[in-house]
């Protein structure tokens, strides 16, 4: 065990942080002076990479996990902590000026398509409760705040500065749905299980997604719609339909003489 400390590491689930036991064994037997957990942080390196064309479509979903998931494997090193603290800062900042944004339209979506003929899109959107997406690990920024012995102002401080390095290196986004100062507030709610304030930023953040979506869905339907196209076997002209439905309407006058003429003949004989 002492020479291979990976083997009790993956022990529990044989599979840690997207990564098997497998795996690291054949990597450290091609490379026997390597570190295993130096091999499992480039893996999760390789998955960031992978993510971020994730956010390219729209989803960040995995990129934030995985930024969660770096942050923990590094917790579990009770070192590197203030780098720790930037990937889950960094995590929060994209789940709720991003991947809330994405999951309420998908949510209010589902909602319209479900009851549009029975409920306005503002009643609709209440729906979406914005509390329950915010998942963040909280236990961890815990043990970072008493490892480093912030006091609450400090962590604030320290929450606003991881949060305005990420929207400096998030060019894209140009509209918060709250401040910094307001996240870094949610965030120390959250740990200090303060559930009043909590609400009433949720709240917050819940009225300004709202507004958001109900201003871009009224301007999506008040630009005008494009005629429908037809298609070129519709184009016919009028008088060659008018006059085959003449010739339709003398066939059918004859075949009818034809079969009163017969039901004479019959009859006579």
């Amino acid at each position: 065990m002492e020479k291979n400390p990976y083997v009790p590491y993956f022990h529990k689930s044989g599979y840690t942080y997207g990564v098997s036991i497998w795996e690291t064994n054949e990597y450290l037997h091609e490379h026997p002076k390597a570190n295993f957990r130096d091999y499992i942080w480039g893996r999760l390196n390789e998955y960031t990479l992978k993510a971020m064309n994730s956010i390219e479509r729209g989803d960040y979903s995995y990129y934030i996990q995985n930024r969660f998931l770096m942050a923990e494997f590094l917790l579990e090193e009770n070192k590197n902590y203030n780098q720790a603290l930037f990937l889950i800062a960094e995590g929060i900042f994209l789940r709720v000026n991003c991947e809330l944004r994405n999951r309420y339209k998908i949510c209010v979506n589902v909602y319209n398509n479900s009851y549009a003929e029975i409920f306005s899109d503002e009643y609709i959107s209440q729906g979406f409760t914005v509390k329950d997406w915010l998942y963040f690990p909280i236990k961890a920024l815990k043990v970072i705040k008493r490892e480093e012995e912030y006091s609450d102002d400090d962590f604030f401080k320290s929450l606003i500065s991881d949060f305005n390095k990420c929207l400096e290196s998030n060019p894209l986004i140009s509209d918060l749905l709250i401040s910094n100062e307001d996240l870094a507030g949610l965030v120390l709610s959250m740990m200090n299980d303060d559930k009043d304030l909590v609400e009433i930023i949720c709240s917050q953040i819940q009225l300004k997604i709202s507004k958001e979506y109900i201003q871009q869905t009224t301007v999506a339907k008040s630009q005008p719609t494009e005629p429908p196209m037809i298609k070129e076997t519709q184009n016919v002209n009028p008088s060659q339909t008018s006059g085959g439905q003449r010739k339709s309407k003398w066939l059918m006058i004859i075949v009818i003489i034809i079969f009163i003429l017969l039901l004479r003949s019959c009859f006579g004989n």
